[in-house]
């Protein structure tokens, strides 16, 4: 992630933060796999930290097969 303290970010930060197109970011709250907030009486979508990281998701090391070593 961005080293950035703010707790809420635009979607174009939220998408730079996670290093990925505008257009996946919007296509990500339009399915609700992200959610958002709109400020009162505005227009204006702002996105919780705390949800982007959840988006990620840990890989865990293979395992090596013994039985495929030489």
């Amino acid at each position: 992630m961005v080293n950035d303290t703010r707790q809420w970010l635009a979607p174009r930060e939220a998408a730079a933060a996670l290093g990925i197109a505008l257009s996946t970011m919007r296509l990500y709250i339009r399915q609700g796999r992200v959610p958002v907030r709109r400020l009162r009486g505005s227009r204006l979508l702002r996105i919780a930290r705390e949800d982007l990281d959840r988006l990620l998701e840990p890989i865990e090391p293979r395992q090596a097969d013994p039985a495929a070593q030489p």
